[in-house]
């Protein structure tokens, strides 16, 4: 397994770039103007549940794909903020548009308001935004504008977003050419509003403060008045009001009452609220001000839809000012909870068929109630009013609305009288109301990030601010795995705890080996918790131990000298022009400056090489996609050589060479009783001894038919496909026609080439009929990725262009032998004819498998995740001698062989005899090194491999038997058809690579939780399967459960699910009342067990499928047929109990 990348930290931070503000996506828009880019793009990505919002899909699964329609109807998700930074980065909110309004005159509210807009000001603000990336330093300042009011009390509001980061703020009144300094008393970030004063006497001149209305009804008109960009004066917009709910705040990453606003004036401009509009008033026809513009909505499917904070908004905001001298911001109910619509889950609840309520799934360990609230309880009343099944409370005019919207009517402190019903037993709580404290904060709330420097080591606390500067504004797909893991569904245990990363290594001497370290959290100081950026500090700064041992994710040891790395940092401070080892707010006291370190020299270090993506050649994928990307280091300019020259001598063997067309059945894994429609492509293929053909594996993969066709015939001859090597993307043919192989002469193969040998690689791509010849050289040998097979393997690298249809094809040298098989290309604006060959060893690894085993059984691996040992320090904390070498073992897979015998922390030194370096290579060729896993992958499964290990100082050796790698959730699933059971419209399915590409399209837009258990998790068997709820085909037995999509099961009526075939088989033997599911989040569903098996038989009819489980999950068959003879001895006994279940 290697290093595993893959595993270790997700993607690295974006580089620098030019700002781009053209962005096309649909967006919640701030409306500032001169901050040109205060557009933000909406992914529907950043589901962390508001404590006290309903869907588990928040919590539950995770991203939606980058592509979703914004329209879809659904619950709102809380989306991350985006203040109006300089470098493009936004945030988003989705609302669904309402029908078209009704038409309503708009000059007659334009007058109206006429004599209160001398109170709305224009209002300039000088940003000067912290750098999270470079803690130690601020990004340079920029201008904006917006707009806002005056209110009683000589204050004026306007969004918070509009005054983020302020040096300077000014204010100018309507006809006057003064600007006034203004001082900012509250910034509320929750509810994006500010409360601004002016000390100048001469400005609140002429101005009278706006009155506040109240709030509007659905259709009333409402007019928007500001300083919109375009120009210097006021204007206005006129328009209704289209929809009242609980809506996504994108500066706060809240949700509160919110106002959507659908114009039907323009007066020359495209949307309802635009840029510069952000904190100006909105009017009813009394004049009265109803509420603050503030964001909008662009979509080439939308237009003209703004978003307005109203009434109860503010004056909780004024209020709270007021009450408390300070802003203290929204109480939160602390809960995550489960709609209970589904009247199986209600009766298993022990509710009465009157009552109504919300199940608690999880209670957040640092809100005041945790103690007295459990998980699931369930809420029946919030301060005497009645929930609903679905969360919501009646609001007005027959109206209903989410619950939390009585929870944000309450301030801080405040206590509510909430109801529950636990274990069939009403209980009432009379609970303190807090507001929440999030494991990854949205907002540092106007401070400078916090920061700690230790021998280069840059510790930081996590922020979204900060993700948002690491990865930029994709970040919930970007940032590594774990830490968007820990942001959706992590509860901070405690009001200080934090999640403390090393967000870079500043390169030194001291810290060699480290330097690719990044975005990795810290878990422990000296066998220590970290607990928050302060205590790690503390701790280190008092260390007097020899060593500073850190304990990251991934299981990752760092280790330093602790006199050196102290002394080291000030050296690395200096090189960096960074003022202090520590942010201000940790000890100041014990800071290290750079005026202490002027007279020691500067610290340099190298760059280190840049990685870019890879994608695979060949037609044999329908979507013009070959797998995942890949990662490959372009190397310095190649030798020319002269290629005229070589391909004559490979014309003999080029008789050899075979076009193949594959007609190709791929499973639907989405519904997985189905397969989806057959397409063809075409590749190349060659012969060799045995009657035998070679190709790609991913040319014939799904292969319903295959056939080959000789050079210059027109015959194209059946074919069998003998073997199908997905990791080493090789698959081996024949041809039972005999005439198929008169006149052809098997390839020879030769020797692996050199790097700069000449190569030709021959085949037949996209573009016409007849053979094709591309020469180049050998640029690079080493362990690459293999996009088909999600494997790493000996790779050979070529500077010639390997295009659709290559595929298979031979790579032969200048003797006329076959060196390698072309299997995959680079596709790159920044690199040209690029392509990868998969080299001779590789493929006589497959040959002799196959004649061994009679059948293709795979490459071995070592079931390791294994860290280098390059830094000093960590080699003499781990007893090692100045002459040895080697890597230590970070994981050992559950399931691997060598997991009984070698443990985490023991160093392997050799394998077979080669000494490891500490860079994980071993000796290639001509003074070359190499991974060494190429060493694994040399041998075959079931042989035998002697290991030598370092462990407490002593050196211990092992004879370990190789196995093949067993993975959680698989790569492939090797022809064989998709798995899945339904029972009451659930589909349960095992999930796979296949299926989550079939589910998300980019495997980066699957699920955090399932993205992190694919990239992270080991199975601790040989059998387990990781189960979801793939979809529920909706039917009257479930209803309730809908939504549920991509969820994992973990438990049935109490029993933990370890496979397809284990839960197929409890569900079917279950004789309990009632089928109970636990699935992740704390989720649960819960169906009566004859209802739901009768259930069954209608739903199978309507969706036609013939079987409720696939054919490997049979004990006997279970047709459709059978299903109706079992559900008609079920129906005539519990119908009239089914009806009634589901009268409403």
């Amino acid at each position: 397994m290697g290093e595993n990348k893959k595993r270790k930290r997700g993607r690295k931070p974006k580089t620098p770039e030019a700002e781009d503000t053209n962005i096309t996506t649909m967006d919640i828009q701030y409306t500032n103007p001169t901050a040109v880019d205060d557009t933000v793009s909406v992914p529907a990505s950043e589901t962390t549940s508001d404590p006290g919002s309903p869907q588990p899909a928040r919590r539950g699964r995770g991203r939606p794909r980058k592509t979703e329609n914004p329209n879809m109807p659904g619950s709102p998700e809380r989306r991350s903020s985006r203040h109006m930074d300089q470098n493009g980065d936004g945030g988003h909110a989705l609302a669904v548009v309402s029908e078209p309004p009704m038409m309503v005159p708009g000059r007659e509210s334009v007058e109206r308001v006429v004599p209160a807009m001398d109170a709305v000001v224009k209002v300039f603000c000088v940003h000067t935004e912290p750098n999270f990336s470079l803690p130690w330093q601020r990004k340079r300042q920029y201008s904006s504008s917006s707009s806002g009011f005056v209110i009683g009390g000589r204050r004026v509001l306007t969004n918070a977003h509009s005054v983020e980061h302020h040096t300077q703020v000014k204010l100018k009144k309507r006809g006057s050419e003064t600007k006034y300094l203004a001082t900012v008393l509250a910034i509320g970030t929750e509810c994006d509003i500010a409360m601004l004063t002016v000390s100048d006497d001469e400005f609140w001149k002429g101005v009278s403060p706006l009155e506040f209305g109240e709030l509007p009804a659905l259709q009333d008109a409402v007019t928007v008045v500001g300083y919109p960009i375009g120009g210097d004066t006021i204007s206005v917009t006129s328009g209704v009001v289209s929809r009242m709910e609980i809506l996504s705040y994108v500066h706060g990453s809240t949700e509160l009452l919110g106002l959507q606003v659908m114009s039907f004036e323009i007066c020359l401009i495209d949307a309802a609220i635009n840029s510069g509009n952000s904190g100006g008033p909105a009017f009813n026809d009394k004049g009265e001000c109803v509420g603050i513009a503030f964001q909008s909505l662009k979509h080439e499917d939308a237009e003209n839809i703004g978003y307005v904070i109203p009434t109860p908004v503010i004056k909780h905001f004024i209020q709270d000012y007021e009450k408390n001298g300070a802003y203290t911001g929204f109480p939160v109910l602390g809960i995550e909870w489960q709609k209970m619509e589904n009247p199986d889950l209600r009766i298993s609840m022990g509710m009465r068929p009157d009552q109504r309520g919300v199940r608690i799934r999880r209670v957040e360990p640092t809100a005041p109630h945790s103690h007295v609230l459990q998980p699931s309880d369930v809420i029946l009343s919030f301060d005497g009013v009645n929930i609903a099944n679905d969360g919501t409370v009646p609001f007005r005019h027959g109206e209903r609305i989410g619950f939390s919207y009585l929870v944000s009517q309450k301030y801080t402190g405040d206590s509510a009288l909430v109801k529950v019903l636990r274990n069939s037993e009403i209980l009432e709580y009379n609970i303190k109301l807090g507001t929440h404290k999030r494991l990854i904060p949205a907002h540092i709330k106007g401070k400078p990030p916090s920061y700690y420097i230790v021998g280069g080591f840059v510790f930081a606390a996590v922020s979204v601010p900060y993700l948002r500067s690491e990865y930029g504004k994709d970040y919930e797909y970007d940032a590594p795995v774990k830490l968007l893991d820990k942001h959706l569904h992590a509860m901070a245990e405690s009001i200080d705890e934090q999640l403390v990363v090393v967000s870079q290594v500043l390169v030194a001497d001291i810290n060699i080996g480290y330097e690719d370290i990044v975005n990795t959290q810290v878990l422990a100081f000296n066998g220590k918790p970290v607990k928050n950026l302060k205590s790690l500090v503390s701790m280190v700064e008092n260390c007097d131990d020899e060593y500073l041992k850190f304990d990251l994710e991934y299981n990752q040891m760092v280790v330093l000298q602790t006199k050196t790395a102290k002394a080291s940092t000030l050296d690395i401070l200096l090189t960096h022009c960074i003022p202090s080892a520590m942010s201000d707010d940790l000890n100041p006291a014990c800071s290290t400056t750079v005026n202490d370190a002027l007279s020691l020299p500067p610290v340099t270090h190298p760059l280190s090489p840049e990685l870019i993506n890879i994608s695979a050649s060949g037609l044999a994928d329908q979507n013009g996609g070959c797998g995942n990307d890949l990662l490959s280091v372009v190397s310095e300019p190649l030798m020319t050589v002269p290629r005229w020259q070589r391909v004559g001598r490979v014309v003999p063997s080029m008789d050899a060479v075979v076009k193949v067309f594959c007609v190709h059945t791929a499973p639907n894994f989405s519904l997985p009783w189905q397969r989806k429609k057959q397409y063809s492509s075409s590749s190349s293929g060659f012969v060799i001894g045995g009657r035998r053909i070679l190709t790609n594996a991913h040319s014939v993969d799904h292969h319903t038919q295959v056939k080959l066709k000789k050079r210059g015939s027109d015959t194209k001859y059946l074919a069998t496909v003998l073997a199908v090597g997905a990791e080493c993307d090789i698959a081996m043919l024949t041809v039972s026609d005999d005439e198929f192989w008169e006149g052809i002469s098997p390839v020879e193969f030769g020797e692996l080439p050199a790097l700069q040998d000449a190569v030709t690689v021959v085949g037949y791509p996209i573009g016409g009929d007849t053979i094709s010849v591309t020469s180049g050289v050998v640029s690079r040998m080493e362990i690459l990725p293999y996009v088909h097979g999600f494997t790493e393997l000996l790779g050979m690298q070529i500077d010639a262009a390997i295009n659709s249809g290559n595929s298979g094809g031979p790579a032969f040298n200048d003797k006329g032998e076959c060196v390698g098989i072309a299997f995959q290309c680079l596709k790159h604006e920044d690199a040209e004819n690029i392509g990868y060959v998969i080299p001779v060893p590789v493929i006589m690894h497959f040959i002799r498998d196959y004649e061994k085993n009679g059948a293709y059984t795979g490459f071995p691996i070592l079931g390791i995740e294994w860290q280098k040992m390059e830094n000093p320090d960590l080699r003499m904390s781990m007893g090692m001698r100045p002459d040895q070498k080697g890597i230590r073992i970070r994981r050992l897979e559950p399931t691997a062989p060598e997991s009984q015998l070698l443990k985490p922390s023991d160093v392997i030194l050799s394998f077979d005899g080669v000494n490891i370096a500490s860079d994980g290579t071993v000796p290639f060729r001509n003074g070359e090194r190499i991974g060494f896993s190429y060493l694994v992958t040399q041998k075959y499964i079931g042989d035998n491999a002697l290991i030598k290990v370092l462990r407490n100082f002593e050196t211990l050796e092992f004879n370990i038997k190789l196995a093949k790698h067993k993975e959680l959730i698989p790569s492939h699933i090797e022809g064989k058809p998709p798995s899945f059971y339904i029972i009451a419209g659930f589909v349960f399915t095992a999930v796979s690579v296949p299926y989550l590409r079939s589910e998300f399209g980019n495997i980066f837009d699957v699920p955090i939780k399932l993205l992190d258990k694919h990239l992270h998790a080991m199975a601790q068997s040989i059998d387990e399967q990781l189960i979801v709820v793939s979809q529920v085909l909706v039917a009257d037995i479930n209803i309730g459960y809908e939504d549920i999509v991509n969820n994992q099961v973990l438990t049935f009526n109490g029993m933990p699910v370890k496979n397809l075939k284990n839960l197929a088989s409890m569900i079917e033997n279950c004789d309990d009342e009632y089928l109970k599911f636990g699935l992740e989040y704390n989720q649960m569903v819960v169906l009566q067990t004859k209802t739901a098996k009768a259930a069954t038989l209608d739903i199978l009819t309507t969706h036609c499928i013939s079987s409720s489980m696939s054919d490997d999950l049979k004990t006997k068959e279970n047709t459709l047929e059978e299903v109706h003879s079992m559900a008609d001895d079920l129906r005539d006994t519990i119908l009239e109990k089914v009806e009634a279940v589901y009268l409403p």
